[in-house]
């Protein structure tokens, strides 16, 4: 992909190595800081989304934290929603929020598009979801499950 704003070459970011479940040094000294997953969830709600990008960026372990909370779930939502989209291998599939990319896996004979925050890996676009870099009309189905929810949520459907 190019980079957004028309630049030419592909987008490329220096990271550190993402490790989940957080080290347990890591833990402790962010979860004090960051409180639980309500708290954290009702901060990036009512923040616009480029506030809580800039916030992640500066300290990703707050992202990392808030992700951790799914492994004792008994059902994940990735798994629901992909039993609705596997019979549609045809439509490009925009994960908002997508995380470790269970959607992506759970889709193999799909086109899943990744976006977050941070990006765990190559394949996710990590950035303000409000504003992303798809052409129009690109998109066939578009998830927001597990997606904070900024307060500029309207931003996010009328980005593609």
């Amino acid at each position: 992909m190019d980079q957004a704003g028309g630049g030419e070459g592909p987008l490329a970011a220096e990271r550190p190595e993402l490790r989940i479940p957080l080290l347990p040094d890591v833990r402790r000294r962010v979860a004090p800081r960051h409180w639980d997953v309500s708290t954290m969830n009702n901060r990036w709600s009512n923040s616009n989304s480029s506030t809580v990008e800039a916030r992640l960026k500066i300290n990703p372990e707050e992202w990392y934290l808030y992700r951790e909370t799914r492994a004792g779930w008994e059902e994940h939502p990735a798994e629901h929603i992909a039993s609705h989209l596997a019979p549609r291998s045809d439509l490009v599939v925009g994960d908002f929020g997508c995380g470790e990319c269970q959607l992506t896996a759970a889709l193999p004979h799909h086109k899943v598009i990744g976006f977050d925050y941070v990006s765990v890996n190559d394949t996710v676009i990590a950035g303000d979801m409000a504003h992303t870099p798809l052409e129009h009309g690109i998109l066939g189905a578009a998830v927001f499950s597990l997606s904070p929810m900024g307060y500029n949520w309207r931003d996010y459907l009328s980005g593609f």
